[in-house]
């Protein structure tokens, strides 16, 4: 597994390292196993499972100290084959069976997902992305001194800010309960898809972007969508103010949080408006994938279609002939070549690229992002 780029908040899941990364590095398996020792012998546990006072304890394990962050540790048993094997030449996470299978990222975060199931996160926990409370005060950090090595908390008194991060990817307590398929990053803010379909989301919330019916700083521990819960789904996105899921037998699209030039696609005379709560995609033909920008949104058709909505500026769309985009519509490319069928999209800042059945890339958008300014798809 390797990383490269700017090393803001450590989203690149190395610890210490002081520059931005140029060229892709391996993420050192040795670290990798040390973090799951350090929170997988010691489960992560939300203290809801336990009451304050009471001597009943869940499952009968020994009750600790609370932590800076309100959670609790839960002892579990690894062999000692597994983890202290001095004879073994093989890499200790490997003798977890532990593979990493994928990984996201966003501005200030990076996430792991292992084929487990088990989510890892890296980077930034100012609005809850690390499933830990930002607002923590620092007395309670220094008097308690449990706070890992990785972890880095950075409080001003005189701005009232507190900043949190973390050096390596962190196992989150979420994985006692719940594995993941699917994972998307915002700017501040997670989405993700149990193996069961089912979807999740947490982190910033002041523009509705985890879609829970509500608006709010922030929300710390993984919340069930429950307004979109008994759907099953496959895939997610996210962006800066919004969030996507696709869902697994109909194709459908849902959308949630802040619209900007009407990159949500539900609205054909706003282009700026709120959606608190899952809202259906209107009128698309099965969709099999999907991929979210700042400002523009973007799917691919069973059938092998790009559509794109929301700001034009800059060709990101491929719709050079239209004047509005603010719902979805057929995405143009370079019909010199026949029968395209697309598979995977990704929109940019200002430029949008996809991956077509016979794997070449193609680009629209602003220059600096896709090689020249490009109004519609070309490869």
């Amino acid at each position: 597994m390797f990383t490269w780029g700017a090393v803001k908040f450590n989203t690149l899941g190395r610890p210490y390292l002081r520059k931005d990364e140029f060229i892709p590095t391996l993420i050192s398996g040795e670290k990798i196993y040390q973090n799951f020792r350090n929170y997988q012998m010691k489960y992560l546990v939300y203290n809801d499972l336990y009451e304050e006072g009471d001597d009943n304890q869940r499952l009968g394990e020994e009750k600790l100290d609370f932590d800076a962050f309100d959670l609790k540790y839960q002892q579990i048993i690894i062999t000692p084959e597994q983890m202290e094997d001095p004879d073994s030449s093989i890499d200790p996470i490997q003798r977890l069976d532990i593979k990493i299978i994928k990984i996201f990222s966003s501005e200030n975060n990076t996430a792991f997902l292992d084929n487990f199931g088990n989510l890892y996160m890296a980077g930034q926990g100012n609005f809850g992305q690390l499933t830990l409370s930002p607002d923590t005060k620092g007395e309670e950090v220094r008097d308690n001194g449990k706070l890992p090595e990785d972890f880095v908390y950075l409080e001003d008194e005189a701005a009232q800010t507190r900043t949190l991060f973390t050096h390596s990817p962190l196992y989150l307590p979420i994985n006692i309960d719940v594995k993941f398929k699917s994972v998307a990053l915002g700017a501040h803010h997670v989405v993700a898809i149990t193996t069961e379909g089912t979807p999740y989301s947490w982190g910033k919330n002041t523009e509705g972007q985890l879609g829970l019916g509500y608006a709010s700083k922030f929300v710390s521990r993984p919340q069930e969508i429950e307004e979109i819960s008994l759907k099953v789904f496959k895939m997610c996105a996210a962006s800066n103010t919004y969030s996507a899921m696709l869902s697994e037998a109909d194709g459908e699209l849902w959308v949630f949080g802040t619209a900007e030039h009407g990159c949500l696609g539900i609205n054909d005379i706003k282009s700026n408006y709120d959606v608190l709560a899952p809202k259906l995609v209107n009128d698309l033909d099965p969709i099999i994938y999907i991929a979210c920008g700042p400002q523009h949104m973007a799917c691919i058709t069973k059938d092998g279609k790009i559509l794109t909505w929301g700001n034009k500026n800059n060709g990101r769309l491929a719709r050079p002939d239209d004047d509005v985009t603010l719902l979805p519509g057929e995405a143009k490319y370079d019909d010199t070549i026949a029968n395209v069928k697309f598979k995977q999209v990704a929109c940019g800042y200002m430029h949008t690229i996809a991956l077509d059945g016979e794997g070449y890339i193609w680009g629209c958008g602003a220059k600096a992002y896709a090689g020249q300014i490009l109004a519609y798809f070309c490869r």
